[in-house]
């Protein structure tokens, strides 16, 4: 994932997650922080707002971002940040219901993914290391949220 694609993904997790009942007002805080700086520059922020979860928007964003060096802006990576923080901040037992989703990583290096606690599932597709070695392990599942 290309660091411009990294970033749009964070604030279409902060979306997500300020648009839900349970979301912490760190996140919220921290959510409209970003966006108050990129609705007035990026036209297709609008719709990554709406519908974050839908990976067109996503791209429309990383492709808007590119053309407007958006991402060379202190001030937004900064907003940026803190709402990654703020998300990582969430209390456990919010993130044990949470599942894992890792598509489509492609790396110059080898790809290690280790000592992931997840909730509900663990989904991993599309990996592809240059020098061939993927190693995954130390999953630990929480199984609290199954009856």
């Amino acid at each position: 994932m290309d660091p411009i694609s990294a970033l749009v993904a964070i604030i279409a997790a902060g979306a997500t997650s300020a648009l839900k009942e349970t979301a912490g007002q760190a996140v919220k805080d921290a959510y409209a922080g970003v966006k108050a700086l990129l609705i007035p520059r990026l036209k297709s922020f609008a719709e990554l707002d709406a519908e974050p979860a839908k990976e067109e928007n996503r791209q429309k964003v990383v492709e808007e971002i590119k053309s407007t060096a958006a991402n060379d802006d202190q001030e937004i990576l900064d907003r940026i940040g803190q709402l990654q923080a703020a998300l990582q901040a969430r209390p456990a037992a919010d993130l044990a219901k949470a599942g894992v989703s890792i598509e489509d990583l492609k790396a110059a290096g080898d790809i290690l993914i280790k000592n992931v606690k997840y909730g509900r599932y663990f989904h991993v597709q599309g990996l592809n290391s240059a020098t061939g070695k993927i190693d995954i392990g130390g999953l630990e599942g929480d199984n609290s949220s199954k009856k």
